[in-house]
């Protein structure tokens, strides 16, 4: 009676050493993936504030009537600096520390383990895509900046900026303008992945609630 006594006395304790890794890493999970939702909302401003940008210039790329300087520098002010991307840096080391470390038995509900591990395996394959967006962009940029300076002639719009003579000089080139619409492309592409891994984060928090 007695050892069986122990032996049920130490089962009870190891039972609530478990359950209190449990709620530890079901917590963290939750803060990551808030922290996630943060970051991916901030991505996102920032990617829609360029495709904005993008759109009115591919636009006015299609337009038999060019747009004044006056416009096209409108346009670039609204950019936050150079043209550029969001890198956001998603958590996922609970999750994969779980996997690693063969916790994830910890976790009972067979359903909340199922959530977990389809959200980080979706994060991964959207992240991917993202990345993929990245080098369309990378390549649209390095194209732009070839064709402007192709174009660019020192007595285009004297007045004007810099930056946007050499806009004005690419919008009137058929390779400036496919490397504007391949800019379009990557931010479009991003904000759309962005959108994805904002759902599967959102409905996340919703099942761990």
């Amino acid at each position: 009676v007695g050892v069986l006594a122990a032996l049920s006395v130490e089962s009870w304790r190891e039972n609530q050493t478990d359950r209190g890794l449990e709620r530890r890493y079901l917590e963290q999970i939750v803060m990551d993936a808030q922290e996630n939702l943060r970051l991916i909302r901030e991505a996102t401003a920032l990617e829609q504030r360029h495709l904005d940008v993008a759109e009115s210039l591919w636009s006015a790329a299609q337009s038999d009537v060019p747009p004044s300087a006056d416009s096209v520098g409108v346009w670039l002010g609204r950019r936050d600096g150079s043209w550029w991307f969001s890198d956001p840096r998603l958590r996922d080391g609970t999750i994969t520390a779980l996997a690693q470390t063969g916790d994830f038995a910890l976790i009972r509900d067979a359903r909340v383990r199922s959530g977990i591990l389809g959200y980080v395996s979706q994060l991964h394959a959207d992240l991917e895509e993202f990345r993929r967006g990245v080098q369309i962009h990378e390549e649209a940029q390095t194209q732009l900046a070839i064709r402007g300076e192709v174009g660019f002639t020192p007595d285009m719009s004297r007045g004007s900026p810099r930056a946007v003579r050499l806009y004005v000089a690419i919008l009137s080139d058929p390779e400036g303008r496919a490397a504007l619409e391949r800019l379009h492309k990557g931010y479009t592409s991003r904000i759309w992945y962005l959108g994805q891994i904002e759902e599967a984060t959102t409905a996340l928090l919703d099942m761990l609630s």
